[in-house]
């Protein structure tokens, strides 16, 4: 995506075959997916501007923030990353094997 052009973006993911996202029996989803985004526009160069979680579809306006970016070290990227997507072999609560492991990726 080119920031230069435009830093926002209407994004939407549908679900198929006539299946439900947040349908009857599946509420609680909305509030993983709102945990999610919060979770997704703490740790990456993305504001969310506003959601709308509906039963078989989701729409997301977000912003680009590159220059938030533009600030960070090597080591920064990979504990954003891994905050998001932590290694399964990973333990998090142990401040040295994380260490180890971020000093080794980066």
């Amino acid at each position: 995506m080119d920031a230069s052009l435009t830093r926002y973006y209407h994004c939407i993911s549908r679900c198929v075959r006539r299946a439900f996202l947040c349908g009857e029996g599946f509420e609680h989803r909305k509030q993983w997916i709102e945990d999610r985004l919060e979770l997704l526009a703490a740790n990456f160069a993305v504001s969310v501007c506003g959601f709308s979680v509906m039963d078989n579809h989701l729409h997301v306006l977000c912003r680009l923030d590159p220059d938030v970016a533009k600030h960070w070290s090597d080591e920064e990227v990979v504990r954003r990353w891994i905050a998001v997507y932590p290694p399964r072999t990973l333990d998090m609560d142990d401040a040295r094997t994380l260490h180890i492991w971020v000093d080794h990726e980066v």
